[in-house]
């Protein structure tokens, strides 16, 4: 799933309650939801850091969707690093480390 071409699209499916795959992941597949997260940090195509037009770009949609999220509204509002911190996901909070980003 993480790996799909079309991962945006899984990730905007809502159970019951609101909530998106991401919180499901974090919960009970940290490895899957690093991936993702992994996928939301975009680099640009300079090939060195020290390059003074490299830019890093996080997209923090997948963690936090915002107060216009309809969860939100019912007042259910889906915070990932809340659920980090209650399942103990130290890694996952500390995301991305220095070695992810080149």
């Amino acid at each position: 799933m993480v790996k799909h071409p079309r991962w945006p699209e899984i990730m905007e499916h809502k159970d019951m309650q609101g909530h998106t795959p991401m919180k499901l992941l974090i919960e009970h597949f940290p490895e899957s939801a690093e991936l993702l997260m992994d996928r939301c940090v975009k680099r640009s195509e300079m090939t060195s850091s020290n390059d003074p037009q490299f830019t890093v770009t996080y997209d923090f949609y997948l963690l936090d969707p915002g107060p216009d999220d309809m969860a939100s509204l019912n007042g259910r509002r889906f915070f990932g690093p809340s659920t980090m911190v209650k399942h103990k996901r130290k890694k996952l909070l500390l995301h991305p480390d220095p070695g992810v980003v080149k």
